[in-house]
C-alpha cells in the first residue's frame, strides 16, 4: 500500500521505502517534497533527509551514481594538483636587490605588471607610508606604477597590527567626511561618534568616556550656563582683558620714555671710565674719580679723563699730566701768592 505522509506515522518511513522500487519512489519523493505538504514541517524535512541518505547508500555501487561522479571529480582534482609542480623560481627585489622566491612578491590587485618588491620591503615601505601620508594616497611601490594600494591588498599582505592601523585611518577618513561626526576632546580619549545637533541638542556626550562637549563652541561643556550666558561672560572677560592690556601698554610706554630720558641725561652729564668704558656721573666731591665697577678701580680726572696711575699719570708727573685745556693743568691754575712767611717758605721748598 502507498505511504501517505499526512496520515502515517514517521516510524513507517523505512517500511514504506522497502515496499517500493527505490529509484521510482525516490523520484516521487523528490517531486512531492516541493509541494504544499512539506513547507516548514519538521517531520517532512526529516523524511527528506532520510530519503537522501537512503539514496546515497543505494547508488554507492552504481557506476552511474552520484557518489561515483563525485569520487571521479575529486580524483581529477587531486591528480591536477599533483601534476602542478611547486614554483621554485626566484626574482630580484628592486628595493633590496636580493633574490627571493617569486611567490614572496605581493601582487597588488590594481596592478597588471609583475611584482618588483619583496614582501619584507613592501611591508617596511607600507608602514612608513601609513605614518607619513594619507591612507588613500599610498601608491604601488614599483617605480613606474601609480596605482593605489587597496584595502584588500593591505589585508592580504600585512600582519594584523599593520592592517589594524591602516583600517583605523581608513575609518577615520571616511567618518571625517560626515559633518555630524565629532571626536572626543577629552585627554587620553580617541573615541568619536556621530552627533546630530538638530536632534540631540548642543551637548555632545562621548560614548566611551562620558566627557561632555558644547557643539556650539567646540569646547568642554560650560556647566550651569546656557550658551547665551556663556557668550555674555566671555564678552565681559574679553573687554576686561583688553582694558588691562591697554593699561599695561600705557605703563610700558611711560617706562620706555623714562628710560630714554635717563639715558639722555646720563649721556649729557656722565663721563666714560677710560678703564672699563662704563658711564660714571659725579654727584659731589672733587674731580679725582675712582671707578667702583667690580674689577676696575681705575683712577682718572673727571674733567679730562687723565689717569692718576702709571708712569705718565698725575701721581707721577703732577698736574702736567692733565690735558692742556683742563682746568687742573698748571697753565690754567691761578698764580699762588704767599700771604705769610710760612707760605713763602713752603713755596720755596717746592711743596
Amino acid at each position: 500500500m502507498d505511504f501517505d505522509p499526512l496520515s502515517s506515522p514517521f516510524t513507517d518511513l523505512n517500511r514504506w521505502l522497502d515496499s517500493k522500487s527505490d529509484t521510482e519512489e525516490a523520484a516521487k519523493y523528490s517531486q512531492r517534497r516541493t509541494g504544499r505538504f512539506w513547507k516548514n514541517c519538521k517531520i517532512c524535512r526529516d523524511k527528506v533527509t532520510a530519503t537522501r541518505r537512503r539514496t546515497r547508500i543505494l547508488h554507492a555501487d552504481d557506476p552511474q551514481g552520484v557518489n561515483k561522479k563525485r569520487k571521479i571529480s575529486k580524483t581529477n582534482a587531486n591528480t591536477d594538483q599533483a601534476e602542478q609542480e611547486p614554483d621554485t623560481s626566484e626574482r630580484e627585489c628592486s628595493v633590496c636587490a636580493e633574490l627571493h622566491p617569486t611567490r614572496d612578491f605581493p601582487s597588488l590587485s590594481a596592478c597588471t605588471h609583475e611584482p618588483e618588491v619583496c614582501q619584507d620591503c613592501f611591508l617596511e615601505w607600507l608602514e612608513l607610508q601609513i605614518d607619513s601620508t594619507t591612507w588613500e594616497s599610498i601608491q604601488c611601490p614599483s617605480s613606474d606604477c601609480s596605482n593605489q594600494i587597496t584595502h584588500e591588498d593591505v589585508l592580504k599582505y600585512t600582519p594584523e597590527n599593520v592592517f589594524a592601523r591602516f583600517d583605523e585611518l581608513s575609518m577615520r577618513s571616511v567618518l571625517s567626511n560626515d559633518p555630524n561626526f565629532r571626536y572626543c576632546i577629552a585627554e587620553g580619549c580617541t573615541s568619536g561618534q556621530i552627533h546630530d545637533t538638530g536632534a540631540e541638542g548642543y551637548i555632545f556626550r562621548c560614548g566611551a568616556c562620558g566627557f561632555r562637549i558644547c557643539t556650539v563652541h567646540d569646547m568642554p561643556f560650560h556647566s550651569d550656563e546656557t550658551c547665551t550666558q556663556y557668550d555674555a561672560r566671555m564678552a565681559k572677560e574679553e573687554e576686561e582683558r583688553r582694558a588691562k592690556q591697554q593699561q599695561l601698554e600705557k605703563e610700558e610706554e611711560a617706562r620706555r620714555l623714562q628710560e630714554e630720558a635717563s639715558v639722555a641725561e646720563v649721556g649729557r652729564c656722565a663721563v666714560v671710565c677710560p678703564g672699563c668704558k662704563a658711564p660714571i656721573q659725579k654727584t659731589a666731591g672733587c674731580d679725582h674719580m675712582t671707578c667702583r665697577r667690580l674689577g676696575c678701580n681705575f683712577q682718572f680726572c673727571y674733567v679730562c679723563r687723565a689717569p692718576y696711575t702709571g708712569d705718565s699719570g698725575i701721581n707721577a708727573v703732577g698736574n702736567g699730566a692733565h690735558a692742556s685745556d683742563c682746568r687742573h693743568h698748571p697753565a690754567r691754575l691761578p698764580v699762588y701768592q704767599p700771604t705769610s712767611l710760612r707760605d713763602l717758605m713752603i713755596l720755596r721748598q717746592g711743596f
